[in-house]
């Protein structure tokens, strides 16, 4: 039936055919209860993003740490040189990390 030249319904035979090729165009599934992970799988990827956010600290300055060690007796990275400067100013504050045994947990033992 028409109404000013527009379809106000579609037959259920003609509904069929259309939906079929549909999916057969635009690749679109069957609508059933199952799940498939479609929705998942056209999500963007975030691997390659994250890929390219972090840089990589791969083993590669490891080798030449190890190696100027062995060359240079008493040589420290700049990151460890950094870190023991920081760990004398607080221990010149008192604030570093205790003893060894002598730490928060150490009187709480059972007598």
């Amino acid at each position: 039936t028409t109404r000013c030249g527009v379809v106000l319904g579609r037959r259920p035979a003609t509904s069929a055919r259309l939906d079929e090729m549909a999916r057969a165009i635009f690749g679109h599934l069957e609508p059933s209860s199952v799940r498939t992970g479609r929705k998942l799988l056209k999500k963007k990827m975030k691997g390659p993003l994250l890929a390219d956010y972090y840089f990589d600290v791969s083993g590669g300055q490891k080798l030449v740490d190890d190696t100027s060690r062995e060359v240079v007796k008493g040589w420290m990275s700049p990151e460890e040189e950094r870190r023991k400067i920081k760990l004398m100013s607080l221990r010149r504050r008192g604030k570093g990390p205790p003893k060894k045994g002598a730490g928060k947990r150490s009187g709480k033992k059972k007598k």
